[in-house]
């Protein structure tokens, strides 16, 4: 099935205010977060036309270490210079945010750290009231807000009153810390780290842009299922705003080939992972959701390989196996079973297949659930 079109902001009256705050003055307590600078800056660059969505220089405003909550703030209401006076508030303001995020012990409302914040324990010294970011993007008039958090408790934003009319994407929901890569500066955080990765290899069965609803459907399994796990990152869209495009898909055209079939095995095999996690968390429902989604996955990627290599294809009998595997595990084994015996009538003609005929038959007697093995496995490679 062909995925919804995408909803492109336009060029000349979108615009993207990306912040970090990747050092701490004295006498602050925070360690600092090199890694907040290294994401903004490689998100501004992802984010800009023609590949993003957002035009170069006017629509993306970068601020490091930001001098006070003015700054920011100034930033977000300040009408592009380049637009004419008719046309001065955006259709769609986005604001991302790399480094601390805490919250004072008496409120729920979370804050986000400045250089000169002395102490996420305390709330000590300056920050940023993750309402007056959200009052600041209400002023500006645009008609879609979009607001990516990445920082500890991030989830916290959920329940600002003025968040009513914002799209957030959060790295973590509002128990969790987020995951910094300790150690190194030149890399960006864990969550924007996966988000850039999208960003710049994208994804192969679906559309010719990324939108956020795609985005964060891949970040929900990737995250949990990286090593060391990651937490699990939160979405709540407004009206459409799921479908706002961030930047166009390096991957769309590909969901065929090899290399794309291999990505989308990927995905399938991350999505069984991060099932696996929550289950270890006793979070049956998440488990259950993430391994539903591990089987649509295989399931389409199945049939797409079976039509572009044939049915037996080495690639393409290793994705069978694994859809068989995969539908035993969710407790379907009605079809399970009726998936490996046909794959077993396949693999019987042809005595090159007698190992993996082997293991299919094991596991139609024993229901044995780990993945199969593929000798013919691919890494990822650059896309066809």
């Amino acid at each position: 099935m062909t995925p919804p079109p995408a909803l492109q902001p336009a060029f000349e009256n979108a615009l993207a205010v990306l912040v970090g705050t990747a050092t701490h003055v004295h006498p602050s307590e925070l360690p600092a977060v090199p890694q907040a600078a290294r994401s903004v800056l490689a998100l501004h660059d992802a984010l800009a036309a023609p590949q993003g969505s957002f035009a170069y220089p006017a629509g993306l405003r970068t601020v490091v270490d930001p001098r006070d909550a003015d700054e920011v703030v100034d930033a977000l209401v300040r009408p592009r210079d380049d637009v004419p006076p008719d046309r001065r508030e955006p259709d769609v303001l986005l604001f991302y945010y790399a480094g601390h995020g805490f919250a004072n012990a008496d409120e729920r409302q979370l804050r986000l750290a400045l250089p000169a914040t002395l102490s996420t324990r305390r709330g000590d010294g300056p920050s940023l009231p993750i309402g007056e970011v959200f009052a600041a993007m209400a002023a500006s008039g645009a008609r879609q807000c979009v607001a990516v958090l990445d920082c500890c408790f991030a989830g916290l934003a959920l329940h600002a009153p003025e968040a009513a009319r914002v799209h957030l994407l959060t790295a973590a929901s509002e128990g969790y810390q987020a995951g910094f890569l300790d150690g190194r500066p030149d890399l960006p955080t864990a969550f924007t780290g996966v988000l850039l990765d999208l960003l710049h290899t994208g994804v192969p069965d679906e559309g010719r842009h990324l939108d956020l609803g795609t985005l964060y459907r891949r970040l929900a399994v990737i995250l949990p299922a990286s090593d060391p796990p990651r937490p699990d990152p939160t979405q709540r869209a407004v009206d459409d705003s799921a479908d706002l495009a961030l930047a166009v898909n390096p991957a769309h055209g590909t969901a065929h080939t090899r290399t794309g079939l291999c990505c989308r095995r990927d995905f399938a095999l991350l999505a069984r992972t991060a099932a696996r996690r929550a289950a270890d968390f006793d979070d049956r429902s998440r488990a259950a959701i993430h391994l539903t989604q591990a089987v649509h996955e295989a399931r389409a990627l199945t049939a797409d390989a079976t039509a572009a290599l044939g049915r037996t294809d080495p690639d393409t009998l290793y994705y069978r196996e694994l859809l068989g595997v995969l539908l035993g595990e969710s407790g379907d084994s009605e079809s399970a079973r009726a998936v490996l015996t046909e794959l077993a009538s396949d693999l019987e003609a042809d005595p090159d297949h007698a190992e993996r005929l082997a293991s299919v038959r094991a596991r139609l007697a024993r229901r044995i659930t780990e993945e199969p093995s593929n000798p013919g496995r691919r890494d990822r490679l650059p896309l066809e």
